[in-house]
């Protein structure tokens, strides 16, 4: 198979099956553009950012968090974005309390991250300590609330199933099992964590734990009867919303160029001078022309499906 590629981009064409184990070949492209300042138009990167083939993980060998997931030939059934960063203070000083959020299209999502702070057990029941001042929080959902109950280790449902990467998850605040306990950083907009609990929002912009819920039970069975008689399909229960790798409130209807994009404190830059950056998303219309080794030509519409925003970078 011979690729010629007349865009600036990265493309790949890699083998793929349908749920009937039909062989596909999925042509990809990944373009790479730099954020524009304040009122200009993002322009082609120099330094287009290659395929992730697998998923990067960040954090202890023993609760990892994906920064990164492989980038798989297969389409999402959702349009989707993700912001891989931080949370900037408003001023460039250190706060207590960063808000920060994201708009795409119609699409908006605000929430505000805090400094680091743990949970103190006392024979009153404990404490949180007070929450340090930063300029600067990194966006991840191991900083979300969620992760193992230390009460509960050795306890099946230790592990909070809507985040099991996260951390503040307690069912016994007041045992000396949760003193240290560092408590999430990342909360919605109006809501405030006081202490470790058995239940808050798991609130994030990256992507969540491939073992959270709902999303692992997408995933469909793999027992004994798959293995003997369906392998290497998928199971019949797979549901392709496994593909997407954020919570629904970031699905979109659709990606095209001319969408306007907002990031609010989410660039050191622009958080101390107005906080915002707003721009449009350039053109998207990416078409393949097919030459088969017997049968006419074929031309393809490519169509986009996940925005990647890292204004760090």
């Amino acid at each position: 198979m011979n690729i010629h590629n007349h865009l600036p981009f990265v493309v790949d064409v890699r083998s793929t099956s349908d749920r009937d184990g039909y062989d596909l070949a999925a042509l990809m492209v990944k373009a790479t553009y730099t954020l524009p300042a304040q009122g200009e138009f993002p322009t082609v990167a120099a330094q287009q950012i290659p395929w992730a083939y697998a998923d990067v993980l960040v954090g202890t060998d023993g609760n990892p968090v994906s920064l990164y997931e492989a980038e798989l030939p297969s389409e999402k059934a959702h349009p989707e974005y993700l912001v891989l960063g931080s949370a900037h203070s408003r001023d460039g000083k250190p706060q207590q309390y960063l808000p920060f959020g994201i708009s795409v299209g119609q699409h908006t999502k605000r929430l505000v991250a805090t400094g680091p702070r743990a949970w103190r057990c006392s024979v009153l029941g404990g404490s949180a300590e007070n929450i340090q001042p930063v300029q600067a929080v990194q966006l991840s959902y191991g900083l979300s609330f969620g992760g193992c109950d230390p009460t509960r280790a050795q306890h099946d449902d230790a592990w909070y199933e809507l985040n099991p990467v996260g951390t503040g998850y307690c069912r016994s605040p007041g045992n000396s099992l949760a003193d240290g306990m560092r408590m999430p950083q990342i909360e919605p907009m109006n809501q405030r964590f006081e202490k470790p609990l058995e239940k808050f929002p798991v609130v994030g912009l990256g992507p969540v734990a491939r073992s959270s819920s709902p999303r692992v039970a997408w995933a469909g069975t793999y027992d004994e009867e798959w293995q003997a008689k369906v392998w290497p399909k998928l199971p019949a229960d797979f549901d392709a919303r496994f593909l997407q790798s954020t919570p629904e409130d970031q699905w979109l209807p659709g990606i095209q160029g001319g969408q306007e994009i907002t990031l609010l404190h989410l660039t050191a830059a622009q958080s101390r001078f107005g906080g915002g950056i707003k721009f449009q998303l350039p053109a998207m219309d990416f078409v393949a022309t097919v030459h088969p080794k017997r049968g006419s030509s074929t031309r393809v519409q490519l169509r986009p499906d996940t925005l990647v925003f890292e204004p760090d970078e």
